[in-house]
């Protein structure tokens, strides 16, 4: 009779203990993949009219690289562009106006379009009160995206949008 009760225990053990096991190894391969990850994904977010497509933000050289998409029914013309933690901030990225100087590069004409149904890259150096901001690999950064803009046409109404970004530094 003690043999059939240590019978039982044992297949009861085998029985849960592969259980158990196969358990383990679901949850370590979904850790693995990153399934339970408390890293905040990546996003950017505009008002209608504009749409914020991709974000890229580099340790080495400290920039947020943004793609924006016209989906207004004209070109418009981008005057100044800027990323801070504050909302309507000063502008990092000027391309004509009477605002700071232009640090987004060389590349960019002043008063650059954005026709209408296409999209467009800037580099911008997001600033706080203590100065331009660096980047190290694998930090985060969560700000506004300010744009300062005008239709096509219509030069003396400027207009100033702001979003939201989430990054990742690689």
């Amino acid at each position: 009779m003690a043999q059939h009760k240590a019978q039982a225990a044992m297949e009861y053990l085998m029985t849960y203990g592969w259980a158990i096991m196969v358990a383990i190894i679901v949850f370590a391969a979904l850790m693995f993949f990153g399934v339970f990850s408390t890293k905040n994904p990546e996003f950017c977010q505009m008002p209608p009219g504009t749409v914020c497509s991709k974000t890229y933000l580099s340790s080495s050289t400290d920039r947020l690289s943004v793609t924006l998409y016209n989906s207004f029914p004209k070109d418009i013309v981008v005057v100044a562009i800027g990323c801070s933690k504050r909302l309507n901030t000063t502008m990092t990225c000027t391309m004509n106006g009477p605002y700071p100087a232009p640090i987004c590069g060389t590349d960019y004409p002043p008063g650059v379009t954005v026709r209408k149904g296409s999209s467009l890259t800037f580099n911008l150096t997001c600033e706080e009160d203590a100065g331009p901001l660096a980047f190290e690999p694998g930090e985060g950064y969560a700000g506004n995206i300010n744009v300062r803009y005008y239709f096509a046409g219509e030069m003396e109404s400027t207009r100033l949008i702001s979003g939201k970004v989430y990054a990742i530094a690689n």
